[in-house]
C-alpha cells in the first residue's frame, strides 16, 4: 500500500459538485486551451502531477484531470459512442463535453477499456506503461 497525501481545502456545494461530476474547476475562468493533458485515477497521482510538471517546464498548455469514476467514465463514453453509430450524431459523454471547452477538437485521446487487474505496483506499472516519463512520453507522441 502506497499513502498518498491528500489536499486539505474547503470546498462549497458547486465545487464538490464539480469535481463529483469530473468538473475542470477553473480552466474555463481562466480562458486555458490545453494541447496535452493527462487524466488519472486513485493511486496514479504521484505520477500523473510528477508527468505534468516534467511538461510544464517548457509549456503552459498541459492539463491534468482527475477522473472520480472511471467506470462511470467509460460507461458514458462508450454509450454516447454506441447512440451516435445508431444516429444521434450529437450525442456526447460527459467527459467529450468537458474536453470540448479546453481541448482542441483534433487532440487524441484514449479512454481505458480494461480495469480490475491485480498485482505488484512495479509489474503493474510495466504492463500499462505507466509512469511520469512514459506518461509525458504518451503526451508528446499524441500533441497536436
Amino acid at each position: 500500500m502506497r499513502p498518498i497525501e491528500q489536499i486539505k481545502r474547503a470546498l462549497d456545494a458547486d465545487s464538490r459538485s464539480g469535481i463529483s461530476s469530473m468538473a475542470p474547476i477553473g480552466c474555463e475562468s481562466q480562458g486555458l486551451i490545453v494541447r496535452s493533458w493527462v487524466a488519472y485515477s486513485g493511486a496514479i497521482a504521484p505520477e500523473a502531477l510528477q508527468a505534468v510538471g516534467l511538461m510544464a517546464e517548457d509549456r503552459r498548455d498541459v492539463g491534468l484531470l482527475a477522473i472520480t469514476s472511471a467506470d462511470r467514465l467509460y460507461a458514458e463514453w462508450t454509450a454516447a459512442q454506441r447512440a451516435r453509430e445508431s444516429g444521434l450524431v450529437h450525442s456526447r459523454s460527459h467527459i467529450e463535453r468537458l474536453r470540448a471547452g479546453w481541448v482542441p477538437r483534433r487532440a487524441p485521446y484514449e479512454i481505458p477499456r480494461h480495469f480490475g487487474r491485480t498485482g505488484s505496483l512495479v509489474d503493474l506499472y510495466r504492463h500499462y506503461g505507466i509512469g511520469a516519463y512514459a506518461i509525458v512520453t504518451a503526451a508528446q507522441s499524441s500533441a497536436i
